[in-house]
């Protein structure tokens, strides 16, 4: 009786699909995969995923050695080489995550951006140091957005909890 399992992965592989990237590795590359922010394991593709930008597909381009990759992979890698960013000068609209229902102020943007730089450089964490109503909130969750994060942790005073049941 033969037991259909499935071949081994021997290289890494990176496409786009449906707005995502898919990244097939092999299991030696499983603490690689873990590094790059915003990504989870997809059990039905049997692959790591992440969110279709052009910061993740230089990061993952960057942090996995020998990737073969996909025609849509490639041209996701050139839309970061074609639109290299001067500091301080904003000429085009930065990409924003999709899903939020307010426009940010300029300050939140930057804050947005100043963040996912860090994550996609490989830190595990930012701290907004913004002042009292300035839009921390709506920041943290463009950044939630952005990073397809399955999992939050919100720490706050608990003063600040009692202030939001009583405004409901």
């Amino acid at each position: 009786m033969e037991t259909s399992r499935t071949k081994p992965i021997n290289e890494s592989f990176a496409n786009v699909e449906a707005g995502k990237i898919i990244l097939r590795t092999p299991f030696s590359q499983l603490l690689l995969c873990r590094r790059i922010p915003g990504g989870w394991w997809d059990p039905a593709r049997k692959a790591w995923t992440y969110p279709a930008t052009p910061q993740h597909a230089v990061i993952i381009r960057r942090t996995i050695p020998k990737l073969a990759t996909s025609a849509s992979f490639d041209a996701l890698t050139a839309l970061k080489k074609a639109a290299p960013r001067e500091k301080h000068v904003t000429t085009a609209a930065p990409d924003l995550p999709a899903g939020l229902k307010t426009r940010p102020w300029r300050h939140q943007i930057a804050a947005y951006e100043f963040a996912m730089e860090r994550f996609l450089q490989g830190r595990y964490g930012v701290m907004l140091a913004m002042g009292m109503g300035t839009g921390k909130s709506l920041v943290a969750c463009m950044l939630i957005l952005g990073l397809a994060a399955r999992r939050v942790l919100i720490a706050c005073p608990p003063r600040f909890l009692q202030d939001c049941t009583a405004q409901e």
